[in-house]
């Protein structure tokens, strides 16, 4: 739990932060990428394709086809969506997820030449499958993930304070 309260600290001093995912869903296997820009700016690449850019005060953007579009959102909802995919909010389902669960296996391992501990619990609320997350012993981020529930599984890996750029792809 101390290592949970204290990545939320470390996503404090997060510039950025870059999440690459692989996963199978109802029986499709794809891949994406979301990039996040703090304060309120975000970039997802869909396993299928698509793209999604929504940034704090300007808007959200739809690609579709190769078309990029802008999406008619009013801007309190906007906010609702970033603050939703803001990294800190996420950190803080998976502790409250960990705060559910009976038994936590806790270990040790390396990525990337960093020192992790890592956490496994089974899904709460009854439903099948587990996480596993991988944070950073000296500096409490989140560098990794894997899991699986009834629907399919994932596995993503994060990079911090890494160049990324998000801006309206169109007027």
């Amino acid at each position: 739990q101390e290592l949970l309260s204290n990545a939320l600290s470390a996503l404090n001093n997060v510039k950025t932060l870059r999440l690459t995912f692989t996963g199978t869903l109802s029986g499709k296997t794809g891949a994406g990428v979301f990039e996040y820009v703090n304060p309120g700016a975000y970039h997802v690449t869909q396993p299928d394709g698509q793209e999604v850019i929504a940034i704090k005060g300007k808007g959200a953007y739809q690609k579709q086809a190769g078309k990029w579009s802008k999406v008619a959102i009013p801007a309190a909802a906007l906010d609702t969506i970033i603050s939703t995919v803001n990294p800190v909010a996420i950190i803080e389902k998976e502790r409250q997820k960990l705060d559910q669960s009976t038994t936590p296996q806790v270990g040790a391992d390396i990525v990337g030449g960093r020192p992790m501990v890592t956490y496994q619990y089974n899904n709460p609320q009854g439903k099948q499958g587990y996480v596993k997350l991988w944070y950073g012993v000296t500096d409490g981020l989140l560098y990794r993930f894997d899991g699986s529930d009834q629907t399919g599984k994932a596995t993503g890996t994060i990079e911090y304070n890494v160049p990324i750029t998000i801006v309206a792809p169109i007027p």
